[in-house]
């Protein structure tokens, strides 16, 4: 079976890692813009290049795909030109109707509203010179291509307001009230094209910056009223977009009330821990999805969770201990930058998190002393 993944960083790699034990190929298309940037994939398939603002380009890419049983998405970034010549000539699953939704913040949130599914009071505006004064915190989000803290701002005031004013150029924004809640979960779900849907235990996030620092799932301290109107309303959303694959969404939980912050459709950083908690992991049940294949189990055997190495120039390998695994997704070093993450599992919910901690300590220890001179 061929599948093709549209984007070459650490969650097509990935997904390519899961899919060749299976026996499954491999064709990755990339932007020749990005073709520098591809690293991560090197040597787990084909890779094909196009210019999303060249037809020629893209005619070029469809001749070349050839045939393949699947294509999907590692990320949002994508143009629906493109994606639309290309579901005309191979399935795309997830659909471009479904990914166009979620690609796109206003789509996304009117879509949420006509299924009656809780969101934050919201402003569409075209430009946040709009927004002429501040009535309370709020956030606000680029309408596309916003991730790890991209084309995202706090706003407290009109002066920092004015300050960002000057130095923005998105496409339209959703215009947010920040919202006070106690924590925040993800929802990571799969349906299979018979339709038949699986859901992994909640995963609680740690989120600095706009980034994701740490995960671990089960999460702890959601009541069962809030886990019901999840389960819920992560069902009808899969189905109200005949969604094939995982899918991810992201909540804020207050007391009993859930709403959404964000979905995303593709696998996702907060369903890392999944890959050897002892159930099939989102990257397998996102290549059965996608194939036709029956979904795998999506329990797991105990406590488990991930912390991300951001920026980071080197594998920390002697950081790590018997209860942890690193994932290293061989890319560029950049300050911020999602450069691997590593797992862990325990019996016990309170001892993963000690060691979770301990190792983000660990760390910290070991990237100061290799900054100072003579250390």
């Amino acid at each position: 079976m061929h599948i093709a993944i549209f984007g070459g960083g650490q969650l097509a790699r990935m997904l390519a890692l899961t899919g060749l034990r299976m026996g499954l190929e491999f064709t990755f298309i990339i932007k020749q813009s990005q073709a520098d940037e591809s690293r991560a994939i090197r040597q787990l398939g084909r890779v094909l290049t196009y210019s999303p603002d060249q037809e020629s380009s893209i005619a070029s890419l469809l001749t070349q795909l050839g045939a393949v049983d699947a294509v999907t998405m590692e990320s949002e970034q994508l143009p629906d030109a493109v994606l639309a010549q290309v579901a005309r000539h191979h399935p795309l699953r997830p659909s471009l109707s479904a990914f166009s939704i979620c690609k796109n913040r206003l789509a996304e949130r009117r879509f949420l509203e006509s299924l009656g599914i809780p969101i934050a009071p919201y402003r569409h505006l075209e430009n946040l010179a709009e927004l002429d004064h501040i009535e309370q915190p709020v956030y606000a989000k680029s309408l596309t291509e916003g991730y790890d803290g991209k084309g995202q701002f706090y706003i407290r005031d009109n002066q920092q307001l004015q300050h960002i004013n000057t130095q923005t150029t998105a496409n339209g924004w959703i215009v947010e009230h920040a919202v006070i809640y106690s924590q925040e979960v993800s929802s990571i779900a799969v349906r299979a094209l018979s339709g038949e849907i699986a859901l992994y235990p909640l995963t609680a996030n740690r989120v600095e910056d706009g980034i994701l620092r740490m995960s671990y799932a089960p999460a702890r301290r959601v009541s069962e009223a809030a886990k019901a109107a999840i389960i819920q309303h992560t069902q009808t959303i899969l189905r109200a977009l005949d969604y094939v694959g995982v899918l991810a969404i992201e909540w804020f939980v207050i007391g009993d009330r859930v709403i959404v912050n964000e979905i995303a459709p593709r696998v996702h950083n907060t369903g890392h821990w999944t890959v050897g908690a002892g159930c099939t992991d989102q990257f397998e049940n996102h290549l059965r999805a996608i194939s036709g294949l029956p979904l795998g189990s999506t329990q797991s055997r105990g406590y488990a969770g991930i912390v991300n190495l951001l920026g980071t120039e080197k594998p920390p390998l002697a950081t790590l201990n018997s209860n942890n695994t690193l994932h290293w997704y061989e890319k560029r070093p950049a300050p911020r930058r999602k450069m691997g993450h590593v797992t862990f599992y325990n019996a016990s919910s309170t001892k993963l998190r000690q060691e979770m901690l301990a190792f983000e300590n660990a760390l910290t220890t070991v990237s100061s002393k290799a900054s100072t001179p003579g250390v």
